[in-house]
């Protein structure tokens, strides 16, 4: 994945979703929507893969997570390809019994 500012969009099996930015640097990832900071690190496989853990922690309490209204911290692991500046992950969260989310990026830029 090449450095930079993505728009990414999430959804979780729920039917609820949302979306927010991250910035990508040297494997590590923040970024953040209006309720949730996110951060991880990321790495690739030789046939570009992303595997990345992020932990998601809330900053407005006003502001539900997708998995619910009580859930304010959680940590992810997400997989999936990558290609021309887009991804597609699925991510399961081990700290509310693998639920499970889907993650799209479109890199806006460099």
């Amino acid at each position: 994945m090449e450095d930079g500012l993505y728009a990414v969009k999430f959804g979780a099996a729920n039917n609820q979703s949302g979306s927010g930015v991250i910035y990508v640097r040297g494997n590590i990832i923040r970024g953040g929507d209006s309720g949730m900071a996110y951060f991880g690190s990321y790495s690739e496989d030789q046939h570009g893969n992303i595997l990345a853990v992020l932990r998601v922690i809330t900053h407005d309490a006003s502001v539900p997570s997708i998995f619910g209204p009580q859930v304010r911290e959680f940590d992810l692991i997400a997989k999936g390809p990558q290609a021309g500046g887009n991804f597609n992950l699925t991510a399961i969260s081990p700290d509310l019994n693998n639920a499970s989310m889907t993650i799209t990026g479109q890199r806006l830029l460099g």
